[in-house]
Order: C-alpha cells, then structure tokens, then sequence
C-alpha cells in the first residue's frame, strides 16, 4: 500500500538518525489514525511514539497538545538551558517544580528552542515520533511551537507526524505531504458488505457506497443506524447530511442509550482535555457516579478507561459531549475545576469555571483576565485573546466588559483574528464606555482597517482616530498618530497633501515627553526629515537607530515595526538594517503578533538580499506570502519582485509587476508602486536596456520615498547614463549629494555616490579615483550585490577606455561574484563584457555548481532524475513550494533554464571541480 510505505519511509528515516515530517490529510474517517496505528505496529518497540488528538472544545485552553506530547520526555527538563526549562514549566504550569529559579518574561522563540531541546535529548537516547492527529482542533500556542520544531528536526532521531481534515491546516508544519482520499467503490462495497454480514440489495449498497463516499468509517458506522431488515429490504436509508454530522449523530444515539450514570460518565471523560484519569474518577465522587458506570460505556466500543480515557473518534467525544443538557455540561465542568489543583493548573481551572457559570461571575471573570495576562508573557497572544473573550462574556459591570471586550479585540488582532476582532468591536460598542473606551474603539477599527486595505481611506481613519484621542489619553494619541505616519509613508503618492501637517499640528498639542523612548526618536527624525530634509534629520535618526541596536528584541514595539528598519536605511546602515530586522522579527515571532509576521518576514528577507543570499529571502517571503493568504490581508509582494529582479527572472518580474500594480493601483498603495518601479529598473539595468530602466524609475527617483534612497538613485543614474542622458544623472547626482549629506561616515552612502559620480563624469582620472574609492568601499560592508555592481561599472569602463587588461580584472571579479550570487541578467552582462575584454569566463555552470549548498544539490540531483517538485519534497522531507524556492536558487547559479538541463550541468560542474582552473 502506497500510503502505508509513505509513512514507515518517514519512521525508518527517524530511526536512522534522519528528522523528518509527514502531513496528512483527509476527511473525518478516511484513515488517518489507522493509518498511522498500523505503521507504529510495524515498528513494534523500535521507536518511541507519543500520541495525542486534537479536540474543538479545548482549543481555546494554550499548550494543551503541547503538554501531551512533551509530558513523557518531561524527565530530562532539568538538564535543560534555565531559560528553556523555565519557559517549559510556566507554559505547563511546572513553575512549582523549579524552586529558586526566578520566573522571567520567556516568549514564543524560547519556548519553541526549549521544546526542539527536550525532543533532542530524548530522540538521543531513543528515535521518538510524535503523532498529532485533528490538528485542527489543538490550540493555536501548542499548533505553532510544533511547527516552530518541525522545521528544526531534519539533524535529530525525531519525526512529527501530523493529520487534519484539510490540508491548509497543515501548511505551517513543511515536510512531506500524503493526501487520503476516500476508497475505490469496488473496495468500498466489499467492506461494506462484510461490515453487514448479510447480502445487501444491490441499489441499497450502492447507495450508501456513494453517500459515504469511500469514507472507511462510515461504512462501518453507517449500517449501525439501519436494521439489518431495512439494508435489505431497501428501506430506512438515512437521509444525505454532512458526513460528520451523521457520525455523529450516530454516535449520539448509541451513547443515548445508556444508562443516566455511564452517560454522564462520558460527558465528564469528553469534557477534560488531558484524559487524565485519575482526575476523570475525582471528579466521578464528586458527582456520586459509581465505578461500575464505566462497564456499561466502554460496551459501546465508543469510549475505554485505562491510564488515559480515549474515544475511539473526536466525533464519539464529541457526541459525548454534546448529547448532554446545558445543566449536565456545566455540573461537569464544575466537578472537574473543584478537582483540579489551583496552584498547579491555574489556567484549566479556570477554563472549567468558565464553562460551568450560570451567567456573570466577577471573580471567574477576574481569574481567566489573569489567565490572559500569563498566556500572553508566554508569547500566546491567541489564548490571551480566547480567554479576555470568555472573561469579557462573565463580567456584570457593563463597562469593565466593554474594556475587556476591547482587550480582547486588540488580542484579536495581533493574533491575525481579524473578523473575530470585529465582531468584538461591535459587542463592545453596544455597552456603556467612558471617553477613552469611545477612542480606543475608533483606533481599534482604524488599525484593522488599515491592516486589511493600507489605502488612503484607512490612513484617514487613523488619523481622525489619532486627532479625537488627543483629548482624551495623550499616550494613546501619540501612538495612533504615529501609526498615521506610517500609513502616511505606506500610501506614499496616493497620500492625501494636508495629511502631513494634522498629525504635525495634533501631535504639537501633546504634552512633551520628559525622556524620549527610540519610538519617539524615531518619529521625530522620520517627522524631520519630512519637513526639513535628510540632513536636518541625521543625528536624531542615529540616536534612533543606535538605541534599536541596543535594546533587547523583547522591547521591541510592534507598532514602529518596519519604520524603525526604515530609519537604519535613512542612516545608511546596513549592519543596523540587519540586526533590526532580525530582531524584530524575533520580537513579532516570540509575542504571537501573527498580523504583524508578514511585514516583520518582508524586511528580514530585504536584508538578505542586499546580502546576495537570495534563496534564504524567498523562504522568508513565501512564509510571509501563506499568513498573508491566511490572515485575509494585502500580500507584501515589494520583496518578491526584488529577489526575481535580481535573479534576472524576467517572466517572474513581469507577472509579479503585473499583479501587484493593478492591487496597488486600486488600493492606492504608493509604495508598492514604487518597489516594483525600483525591481523593474534593477532588472532592465540588469539586461541592459537602460533607457526602459531610466523611464521606468524617473518617478520614483524624483519621489524622494523614505526607505528608497539608498536604491532608486542607483538605478536611475546608471539607467540614465547607459542611455546617454548624462544630464538627467548629473541632476540626479546631486540629488543624491544632498540625501547622504548627513552620512558621510557610512560606505553604503558615500560609495554609492562616488560609484555616480564616476558615471557622469567628464575627466578620466577623476571617474577612476571615483570608482576605485566605491570599490574600496563596498569592500567593507556586507552589500556583496552593490560590490559586484559597482566592479562591473568599473569595469565597463576600463573596456569602454581601452584598457583591456584591467577591465578583465574587474569583470572577472565581477562575473564571478555575480554568478555566485544568483544575479542571472548582471552575471550575463558582466559575461558579454568580459569576452569583448578579451577574457575567457569560467563556465558559469561548473564555477556555480560547487557554491550549492547541500540542500540545494539533494534538490537539484533528485529533480534531475525526473522528480516532480512534490515527488522530491516527498523524499527530501521539504514542502514542494520549499523544493521550488531551491530550484530558483540553483537555476540561477547553474545558469540554466530548465529541469532537463540539471543532469547535464551539474556533470559539467563535478568535472570542473576535478580540473584546476588555468584562468
């Protein structure tokens, strides 16, 4: 069988020493679990497996599914880094079991590193597999530190394996991927008909063959909602519903039948979580239910008790559940908060109190508020989120529920739940609110507005917002004007002209701030630098930057987010741009703020560009493409189309272009227009066709944007020059002049100025000192692309001058860096130079073709052995759109087209390797 080979190929790579993840997916019954089930029976003792299942009622309690599969491995926390074990004890509410160690504000990162730690160390000693099946239904906190370890497990003796009705669900887990789909009619009646036992109608069995739709549990479940006589005879055919539905229902009917005490029995055992036992049997004396009363439930085949209770579906527990009264519910969620120490589990106590309240409980409301406040020092704002909702929905003074319903929202929002946010927006809306409630909820509504659009009508709503809370809280105000600001820069042309200066005049009337914070340097050098120019603005900047550079990223604000990245490209630092970028991603990543991951990915992926280390940028970028998908809001397409320009994908820049101009233009986005302005000018420039990158970035260049003069000048001019219009790049040079007036102690800025320079200029030696100084300069940064452009110019000129010999040098130089990198159109040009020069490149396939990294020729020899994308990520263990982000790299540095010349180059590139280079 296919399928079952597909997962035992994943557990003999753990067992030899080879991490790897396997997703599966497929309907309610179709043989996710057994599938599993039989591969763990074929490796006997072998492997150590470690299982849990997803249920929809504890979705809402943080790290559940989490603690079920790290509890067994819990024996070596404390050989853990304290950060680790500490971040794992409070996740798990251990704190008690650590004595001495002092608690500390651990976030997403640590708690995901501490988990790969504890994994690690067990997997050591024995290969452990953990399998997760309905992850549909685990907590979020708990779905995303698993997918935080399955990318990091490829090195270890541990596999995850996980399983959920639809593959989206799975998408964040990466790995290999096995769809079920449901079985063949052939197969599908014979075990129907041995399910019977009794020969069926033919028109009967085909009915229910093609209602079930191949699903192997309801054909075995199915029959048990018909008399044998009505199979036979062609009578009693259930109605059509939704397939879990009619599970359901049937599992509901046959736990009806029990007796009054084995039913609720089952409800208490499908309303705890863990399925810790001994707690299910504390709770049972609590509410007078014998013994006895578990023989007649585990009859039903639908429910067992040993050291764990489990049903045998999610849909039995959930007909368990549910087949109950309101009143039955809450007596059990009652008898299990009595039961469940206070001190050791705080957070599912209180989750269990919720759901046995009658109506408001202030002090239930208090304790889940406090809940809240735990899971979001944990790094969860999703569960932070689930429980100020609950809490809100217990609390009887009407405005405190407005502020919590608010609290909630906010939640809401940064954990990505944007029409959850809303709908909570509006609830509070109908309660009485105090002045600073009426603001925070035009703020609220403002933000997720400009998530969702980043138009110029969502700018306006934060800046009226940000105006009527100047009255009300100048903190608030100050921060919501500096968001207008932002969105200010985001709209770029399509701003509205006064925009400007209401946030100046509405921010003047605030009261000063005694001892200014790097957010407030930050919007008052981006504020003059608006007014006055860069230069005027270039101390406070550095100040700016320089406190970024120093802060820890746990104090780190999401609201400046990329502004801040904004402000280390005003000063013309790319150490700084880096660090920054790096580190609030971290900062987004470790506080759960899912909503603020697609901007935060975007500019860590930018630095890798300026980098060269274009493969690592679009693995960034396609993470931020699938939670911009999932979120519902604007894809961040300004770094997609970069990579591709660079690479030199013409076909890719154009798609790219084509769609995100046409979003851009109907959102009005101006920034986005101009990114893809800047990718198109660094492609055409690239080609060679100067004179369509000169037409294609005068706008931008004449812009000025924020954030783009370290790169749009540098294209224009080269355009312009290439084109013959010197005196254009003369005009802009000196536009450049004034942007880098204030850095002159930065090599970004002033070689790219003296690499201009030397473009337009007149006397000979003067163009030489210019670009030899740029050379010299680019050396000492990390921008390996603007070095490798700048030694082609040079070079270029060197030809133009008829000094062959030294342009072989610089083109040489340049080739060969250029080829490295990826940067196909530059690495082509620099080519064509160099033959004209006289020289003799290196073949670009073989030079490259010892640069792959190891991942990348794993890829590239199993595509070039007839591999699809998804065959390849099925034997590399990679997810297909991680396959084809390789294969972008490994094209580019093969210097090749097409999968059918992979074999062929990389034979070229082994022989190369072999053979010195008399270059």
């Amino acid at each position: 069988m296919r399928e079952l080979a597909t997962v035992l190929n994943v557990f003999d790579a753990v067992q030899a020493g080879r991490g790897g993840v396997l997703a599966i997916s497929g309907q309610a019954g179709v043989g996710k679990s057994r599938l599993v089930q039989e591969a763990v029976g074929r490796h006997g003792m072998d492997l150590r497996i470690i299982t849990t299942t997803g249920a929809q009622f504890e979705a809402g309690l943080p790290y559940t599914a989490l603690q079920q599969v790290c509890a067994p491995l819990l024996e070596d926390l404390g050989s853990l880094a304290a950060a680790h074990a500490e971040a794992l004890s409070r996740a798990f509410a251990l704190d008690r079991a650590l004595p001495g160690r002092p608690m500390a504000d651990d976030g997403f990162l640590t708690l995901g590193v501490g988990v790969q730690a504890l994994l690690a160390r067990a997997a050591a000693r024995t290969p452990v597999i953990w399998v997760v099946d309905d992850v549909q239904w685990i907590d979020e906190a708990s779905a995303r530190i698993l997918a935080f370890v399955a990318r990091r497990i490829a090195s270890t003796s541990a596999g995850l394996v996980v399983a959920a009705r639809d593959d989206d669900v799975l998408a964040s887990f990466g790995g290999a991927s096995l769809r079920l789909a449901g079985l063949p009619d052939p197969e599908a009646r014979d075990l129907l008909t041995a399910a019977v036992g009794t020969p069926l109608d033919p028109r009967v069995r085909d009915r229910i063959v093609a209602e079930a739709r191949g699903n192997p549990l309801a054909l075995l479940e199915l029959p048990h909602a018909i008399s044998t006589a009505g199979l036979v005879g062609g009578y009693g055919c259930p109605p059509h519903q939704p397939l879990p539905e009619t599970l359901e229902a049937e599992f509901g009917r046959r736990l009806a039948a029990l007796p009054e005490a084995s039913s609720m029995l089952c409800l208490l055992a499908a309303a705890e979580p863990t399925g810790e036992a001994a707690l299910l049997w504390q709770a049972t004396a609590r509410l007078g239910i014998p013994a006895a009363a578990g023989t007649a439930a585990e009859a039903t085949g639908l429910v067992s008790f040993g050291a764990q209770v489990l049903f045998r579906h999610p849909l039995a527990r959930a007909a368990a559940y549910h087949g109950g009264s309101d009143a039955q519910r809450r007596a059990a969620h009652r008898a299990l908060a009595d039961v469940i120490d206070p001190v050791r589990d705080p957070d599912r106590r209180a989750w269990h109190l919720a759901s046995a309240a009658t109506g408001p409980d202030e002090a239930v409301a208090a304790e889940l508020a406090r809940c809240a406040d735990r899971a979001r020092a944990r790094g969860g704002a999703a569960a932070a989120a689930v429980f100020l909702e609950q809490a809100a929905h217990l609390t009887p003074d009407p405005r405190q529920r407005a502020g919590r319903l608010l609290a909630a929202a906010a939640a809401k929002r940064a954990a990505g739940w944007v029409p959850d946010a809303t709908a909570l927006l509006a609830e509070a809306a109908r309660d009485p609110r105090d002045a600073r409630q009426v603001a925070l909820t035009e703020v609220l509504r403002a933000r997720l507005a400009f998530d969702l659009r980043r138009d110029p009508d969502a700018l306006m709503r934060l800046l009226t917002a940000g105006e009527h809370a100047v009255a009300v809280d100048a903190v608030l105000a100050r921060e919501v004007l500096r968001e207008a600001y932002a969105a200010v820069v985001f709209v770029g042309r399509y701003g509205t002209p006064d925009a400007g200066s209401r946030i100046a005049a509405a921010t003047a009337v605030l009261p000063p701030v005694p001892e200014p914070s790097s957010r407030d340097l930050l919007f008052e050098g981006l504020f003059t630098e608006r007014l006055d120019g860069p230069a005027a603005a270039t101390a406070v900047l550095r100040r700016a930057v320089d406190r970024y550079t120093e802060e820890p990223a746990s104090r780190y604000t999401l609201g400046d987010l990329w502004l801040a990245c904004a402000a280390t490209l005003e000063c013309w630092d790319e150490n700084a741009f880096r660090e920054v970028a790096h580190n609030q991603l971290r900062a987004v990543r470790d506080s759960g703020a899912i909503s603020s991951l697609p901007v935060a990915l975007s500019y860590r992926a930018l630095a890798h560009v300026y980098e060269g280390q274009f493969a690592e940028a679009q693995r960034l970028v396609d993470e931020s493409h699938r939670i911009a998908a999932d979120l519902g809001t604007p894809a961040m397409a300004y770094v997609d189309v970069t990579i591709a320009a660079w690479r030199g994908d013409q076909a890719a820049v154009e798609q790219i272009a084509a769609v995100a101009t046409a979003d851009a233009t109907v959102r009005k986005e101006g920034r986005l227009l101009t990114a893809v302005e800047y990718a198109r000018a660094v492609l055409l420039n690239g080609l060679g066709r100067y004179g369509e990158a000169m037409d294609v970035s005068a706008r931008a260049a004449l812009l000025d944007e924020v954030a783009f003069r370290t790169t749009v000048p540098g294209e224009f001019i080269e355009g312009a020059v290439g084109a013959g219009r010197v005196d254009l790049a003369v005009s802009a040079v000196q536009r450049l002049r004034r942007a880098v007036a204030g850095a002159t102690d930065r090599d970004w800025a002033m070689g790219l100025l003296s690499r201009c320079e030397a473009l337009v200029a007149d006397d000979a030696d003067l163009a030489e000192q210019r670009f030899q100084d740029a050379v010299a300069r680019f050396s000492r940064t990390t921008l390996l692309t603007e070095l490798a452009r700048t030694q082609l110019l040079y070079g270029e000129w060197l030809r133009r001058a008829g000094r062959d010999a030294p342009a072989r040098t610089a083109l040489r130089a340049a080739y060969e860096s250029l080829t490295a990198l990826g940067a196909g159109a530059f690495a082509a040009r620099a080519r064509r130079e160099l033959t004209a020069a006289g020289g003799r490149p290196r073949h670009s396939a073989a030079r490259a073709g010892a640069r792959l990294t190891d991942q990348e020729r794993q890829v590239a020899l199993v595509v070039a052995g007839g591999a699809t994308s998804k065959e390849a990520a099925g034997q590399l263990y990679l997810s297909p759109r991680t396959v084809d982000a390789h294969l972008r790299s490994i094209f580019a540095k093969l210097g090749v087209t097409s999968r059918r010349q992979l074999a062929e180059a990389l034979r070229r590139a082994d022989a190369t390797d072999r053979v010195p280079d008399r270059l």
